[in-house]
């Protein structure tokens, strides 16, 4: 990153400061690695949301949008890990919308990167960037 800013934006490079990751990336990976697929082979595609169930997290702007498309999502299964004071609403909310076959509430997990790299898509809410995996 710091050859980038140097090179890409012309930053100097005595005021640039790196700071690594503070993500253990090898551990990561191992986890990912421990167990087989939690889906399956039953042909789906899989989208992971990771997160506490907060409004900032916008669980209810992917639940409502699966409710607006759930014509186009026959063969998609979305997975939401993650526990928090707005869980049993977002879960009520699915109920709500008819969508209690595309969403499944499955809570906090141990091991949420198997999930992850398992997934054919993963939804990050923070700007609404969406992150193909």
């Amino acid at each position: 990153m710091v050859e980038d800013f140097k090179n890409e934006f012309g930053f100097d490079e005595s005021k640039l400061i790196r700071i690594y990751n503070p993500v253990d990336i090898e551990m990561v990976r191992q986890m990912s690695m421990q167990d087989p697929s939690p889906f399956g082979k039953e042909g789906y595609k899989n989208v992971v949301v990771v997160g506490k169930m907060m409004p900032q997290k916008g669980i209810d702007i992917l639940l409502n949008s699966v409710a607006k498309n759930k014509n186009k999502l026959k063969n998609v299964k979305i997975w939401i890990l993650g526990n928090g004071k707005y869980f049993r609403d977002y879960v009520k909310l699915s109920e709500n919308l008819g969508i209690t076959n595309y969403v499944n509430f499955v809570g906090r997990q141990a091991n949420p990167f198997i999930w992850m790299k398992n997934a054919d898509l993963f939804y990050y809410h923070r700007g609404m960037k969406v992150f193909r995996t």
